[in-house]
Formats: structure tokens, C-alpha cells, sequence
């Protein structure tokens, strides 16, 4: 991947998820309702290329979940003028993320729950990262989430969820 150095990636063991590099990607486990997801770096190559026309884009962009901070990071350089900031509920992921050091220090990552929290600003663009299964109830919390954040996107604004191109569906579930 052109954005990540995934040598920075590190094996970590959280009370909740581990997150495991191998190959030119990584496993991300959640205990919880056990999720395991392997995400291949280039999935973001795909979004690049593909989906988001981002580049060099001066915004305000609110990413919702941190998984691995892979998302925000491809942000930072493809938008460098772009405020860039992260909802996160697991206090010891953005921990972890952080410790490893890849991720710069520009991108604002918030605590807090995603289904309540309340952004004081509008944001350009609104990105989620946090499901990657096509399923009913993936689409219903997309949708509860649509519904709460849709105050809080400027006029011309998206809200957009990477997780349903066949390429990449494919990509991160083998």
C-alpha cells in the first residue's frame, strides 16, 4: 500500500482484540461477538482509485470507527489540508493505534460512543470503518447511523460506507 508502512503495524493483545500483521495486511480480532477481519492494505488503494475522489481535498472529514487507523492515515496524505477527526469507543484501540506511531498526530481521535455522540461542526464528508459483513444488521446500524449523523453533513456533503464493492468484500474476507 502506497499510504501505510505496514512495518509500523504491530502485534498487539488488547483486553478485547488483538491485531495480528501478516502479510500486506492484517487481522483485526474482535472478542466481543467474535469478529475476525483481515484487512488487505490495498482496499484503500481500491477506495483511492475507485470510489473517493478525495485528492487534495481542503475539508472537514469525521471518520467513524478507528479499526486500525488505516483509513485516517490513507486521509492525511491524500487531503493534507483536511481537518481530520475519529470516533472511537475503545479506549485501549486508540491506545494501541497510537503507540504503534504510524498514525500523524494531526488526526483528532475522540472517545466516545458512535450511535450518541454529538459533533459540534458540519463535516464535508463522513466515512465509516467499521463493518465489512453484508448483512441486515451491518444495514440497519449503517442506517440508524445515517440517521444521526445526517444534521451534521454540509450541503454537498456524503456519508459514505466502504465495505460493499465486490472487490473489496472479496479482498478482506479471504
Amino acid at each position: 500500500m502506497k499510504y501505510l508502512d505496514t512495518s509500523k503495524v504491530k502485534n498487539y493483545r488488547g483486553t478485547n482484540f488483538h491485531i495480528v500483521p501478516q502479510g500486506k495486511g492484517v487481522y483485526f480480532y474482535h472478542y466481543g461477538d467474535f469478529v475476525s477481519n483481515y484487512t488487505d492494505f490495498n482496499y484503500i488503494d481500491a477506495l483511492y482509485n475507485s470510489v473517493i475522489d478525495v485528492q487534495n481535498m481542503k475539508s472537514d472529514i469525521l471518520v467513524i470507527g478507528l479499526e486500525i487507523g488505516c483509513i485516517p492515515h490513507w486521509l492525511t496524505n491524500v487531503c493534507p489540508l483536511s481537518k481530520i477527526t475519529v470516533i472511537e469507543s475503545n479506549e485501549e484501540l486508540i491506545t494501541a493505534v497510537k503507540s504503534m506511531g504510524y498514525l500523524p498526530n494531526k488526526v483528532n481521535i475522540i472517545h466516545s460512543d458512535f450511535f450518541s455522540y454529538e459533533p459540534k461542526q458540519k463535516y464535508d464528508l463522513i466515512i465509516t470503518d467499521m463493518w465489512w459483513e453484508d448483512n441486515t444488521e451491518t444495514f440497519d446500524e449503517i442506517n440508524l447511523l445515517r440517521k444521526h449523523y445526517d444534521n451534521f453533513i454540509k450541503k454537498n456533503g456524503r456519508f459514505y460506507t466502504p465495505m460493499l464493492s465486490p472487490y473489496i468484500y472479496e479482498k478482506i474476507t479471504n
